[in-house]
């Protein structure tokens, strides 16, 4: 090879590594004080007179056997019936669930529109319908969920404290019987503690996550709902940031979602956020990085860092490319090797740290045990959605 060739590749693999072994670091100080911080405990000086009218929206499709639970939480949440509407967005829905909502004594709003399909275009659809109605902020929650019985308390304080949009506690509830299960769980539980928690206390920008997060009808008309995408809430997430309107991360009442018990109901689920989230990165990481610029604001341009590292792994993989690339070439070889090296021990400290908060629930311990096959099975969805399997097919996930 020739010197000018070797040059190239030793200056790529220094780009690489640098981004793997700062990333990693980075990533590290957040887990660290997210293991270090607790979530703020709600006290009675907090307590006031709920003034938020809210609307709370229910996207399902063909949910008619597992929406009933979710129904049931809404019923049981502490706060004036008076002060909030349950509406269920029966979408494209080819069972009963639109009479199972209504006989329960729910509001159920059908939308059949088969060119159009996805919770993006739901929301979407359900949001315009709802531009006459009296409402303060609208709060998204998947079918398959049960709410904290203080959740809209909560958000009531939020918007009462002036924030504009908000996003609770996302938790998956694990099957003690299904590793892949156990092993989202653990996932579940390392984001919301070492990467939302943190993001938050430090005034960093934090995603709505598509389960769980509130509107304020005054976001709503900063930045009009049109994302559409198979991953919608990280597009809309970008939208909020590049208007400058910061998400709120509330710990205090949660969502608890059920998870799919087997392999082959979780990977048309996660082939869909792996290739929606490559596409949105491909897409907007420029323009965020374009809008940084203009603005000044090192809080878009962290932000940019955030999207680039949603999935933990790229790290893990900038590693590898780092060492792969060190072998090719006579330059900067053993300063590549120790970045690389670098890196993977920042990994290591990370993955111990989420090892050591996932030790105390038991009833993920068969998630902890098949941990190894959760992350190859990860790596094999993300490589399939990297070269376009299942691009943009939405696909209801069974569980």
């Amino acid at each position: 090879m020739t010197f000018a060739g070797q040059f190239a590749i030793s200056l790529v693999a220094a780009v690489v590594g640098s981004a793997a072994l700062l990333g990693s670091a980075y990533i590290f100080f957040l887990a660290w004080m997210g293991a270090h911080t607790t979530s703020a405990a709600a006290t009675d000086a907090d307590a006031g007179e709920p003034q938020t009218r809210f609307l709370l929206f229910v996207p399902a499709h063909n949910e008619e056997d597992g929406i009933s639970p979710t129904l049931l939480s809404l019923e049981q949440l502490a706060y004036p019936v008076a002060l909030y509407r349950v509406i269920v967005i029966a979408d494209n829905c080819t069972d009963r669930t639109a009479e199972v909502v209504t006989k329960a004594g729910h509001e159920c709003w059908v939308r059949t529109n088969t060119n159009e399909r996805g919770k993006g275009q739901a929301l979407q659809w359900a949001i315009a319908q709802a531009c006459d109605l009296a409402f303060d902020a609208i709060v998204v929650l998947d079918a398959d969920t049960e709410a904290h019985p203080a959740l809209l308390a909560q958000l009531d304080r939020e918007l009462a404290a002036g924030a504009l949009a908000a996003q609770v506690r996302y938790d998956f509830s694990a099957d003690a019987n299904s590793q892949i299960s156990g092993s989202a769980t653990i996932g579940k539980i390392a984001e919301n503690n070492f990467f939302w928690r943190p993001r938050h206390r430090l005034g960093l920008a934090v995603f709505i996550q598509g389960n769980g997060f509130c509107l304020s009808r005054k976001a709503l008309a900063l930045v009009p709902w049109s994302a559409g995408s198979v991953v919608e809430d990280i597009e809309y997430s970008l939208h909020l940031a590049m208007h400058q309107v910061r998400v709120a991360y509330v710990e205090r009442a949660s969502v608890v979602a059920r998870t799919a018990t087997s392999h082959s109901a979780a990977t048309p689920q996660r082939l869909r956020w792996a290739s929606g989230t490559i596409q949105i990165i491909f897409r907007y990481l420029p323009r965020i990085l374009k809008e940084a610029a203009r603005q000044h604001s090192w809080y878009l341009a962290e932000c940019a860092f955030a999207l680039l590292f949603l999935s933990r792994m790229l790290l893990g993989y900038l590693s590898l490319i780092t060492l792969a690339l060190s072998c090719f070439t006579t330059h900067w070889t053993l300063a590549l090797r120790l970045a690389a090296l670098g890196a993977v021990i920042f990994q290591l400290l990370y993955l111990s740290l989420v090892l050591r908060a996932s030790a105390g629930h038991t009833h993920i311990r068969r998630g902890l045990l098949g941990l190894p096959f959760y992350l190859g099975w990860l790596v094999l969805t993300q490589g399939l959605a990297l070269l376009g399997i299942r691009r943009n097919v939405w696909t209801r996930t069974v569980r």
